[in-house]
């Protein structure tokens, strides 16, 4: 059934062995398969950074909006003059009418990123 999908496609297209995809399938379930929890290393990022996800995102908005709380964002109110917001620079953006499946893909991925770099190199 994969097959018929772009993930297939692309692998096909740049894999040194396409013939493993079916190997990738399986690395990528067993990983999948396994909890982990990366709180106390988002905790500590010190660099700007923006969480991106798809409003049909793998994992609901509600996932990234906790994990953007663990970057000091969400908290509060941003305030008239963006004083509330996330120490370090942080944000969230969740793109709407994308997927995890074509979110890298979209334009507004690339807007949202540019703009986001674009602000902080002027603040840094």
């Amino acid at each position: 059934f994969m097959k018929d999908t772009p993930m297939y496609q692309l692998y096909q297209r740049v894999a040194p062995r396409p013939q493993d995809f079916g190997r990738l399938l399986d690395k990528i379930g067993a990983s999948m398969s396994r909890d982990f929890d990366f709180s106390e290393e988002l905790r500590g990022i010190q660099v700007p950074t923006m969480i991106v996800c798809a409003d049909a995102d793998m994992a609901p908005p509600s996932h990234y909006v906790e994990a953007f709380k663990l970057l000091d964002g969400g908290l509060r109110d941003g305030g008239w003059m963006g004083e509330g917001r996330p120490k370090g620079g942080h944000a969230l953006a969740v793109l709407p009418g994308l997927t995890h499946y074509n979110i890298g893909a979209s334009p507004l991925l690339a807007t949202v990123a540019l703009d986001f770099i674009e602000a902080n190199r002027s603040q840094g």
